[in-house]
């Protein structure tokens, strides 16, 4: 089973070119080496594998070709960490609190992070996406009791964790974005269906979040149920249950995860 592809990848610094046209694919649960003569590349290889090359400063980074990681392409078109970079960085408040964050026992990383570019391109752009999402929540609940926002993201993780047993596994955005919304009536003190008119969030989130059925909305009402206890309104019962994976532990790890991310985030 391959986990990584690599296709046709060059790598240039300042036009100069450090790899050229590199095809290979990587299986999963082996070791693979790379050797080489010096100068060969052995090392923008590596760095290529997890984006490390987007920290090198001074230097214009072009990358061409495909790395595929479990089939998904990690340098397609997505979130601007440069701009990203730039927007956080004018903010001392948000700076601080993304280092922080990186920097928290949450990651447990062995060396301490000192930038903000740094802090992104570790975190990835899924979990950049959820702790914005987390601190823009935090800063619409100021005078909201905690316990409904760590309700909230531990709803959003729950969610997210679940879709995979509804056969939702390309939906785990969208399930964690669903339930990350589900109390924002709570925060704005606003009737839900009249602030989903303004929030610019698929359809499919929407109609879940109103109570109409739809694949997201078994997510949703699961989780709902799962929370309250009321275990005879589980009638979908999870796919592929197995000893180490069920729903109390799916939720225990989501009630782990909110509260280390609140904990962390403060």
């Amino acid at each position: 089973m391959t986990k990584i592809s690599i296709r046709n990848l060059s790598v240039f610094y300042d036009g100069q070119p450090a790899l050229r046209d590199v095809t290979i694919d990587i299986p999963a649960n082996q070791i693979t080496v790379v050797f080489g003569p010096s100068h060969a590349g052995k090392s923008t290889l590596l760095r290529s594998l997890n984006r490390l090359n987007d920290l090198i400063e001074n230097e214009e980074i072009r990358v061409e070709g495909q790395v595929l990681l479990d089939g998904q392409e990690i340098y397609r078109p997505g979130m601007d960490l440069k701009k990203l970079d730039e927007i956080i960085k004018q903010d001392v408040g948000l700076t601080y609190k993304l280092l922080r964050y990186i920097n928290s026992a949450f990651f447990g990383l062995p060396n301490k992070i000192k930038s903000v570019k740094q802090a992104l391109v570790l975190l990835g752009e899924k979990t950049i996406k959820n702790w914005i999402s987390f601190i823009a929540l935090a800063s619409m609940g100021v005078d909201k009791p905690e316990e409904l926002l760590v309700m909230t993201i531990v709803r959003a993780r729950f969610c997210e964790t679940l879709a995979p047993y509804f056969h939702l596994a390309d939906r785990r955005d969208d399930s964690f974005l669903m339930g990350l919304f589900s109390l924002i009536d709570a925060f704005l003190d606003r009737p839900l269906s009249a602030i989903l008119q303004d929030i610019p969030i698929d359809d499919p989130i929407k109609r879940a979040l109103l109570g109409e059925s739809n694949s997201l909305g078994e997510i949703y009402q699961y989780s709902l149920s799962y929370e309250k206890a009321a275990w005879g309104n589980l009638q979908n019962p999870i796919v592929a249950q197995t000893k180490e994976f069920t729903p109390y532990s799916l939720y225990l790890d989501a009630l782990k995860w909110g509260q280390k991310l609140y904990l962390e985030s403060k």
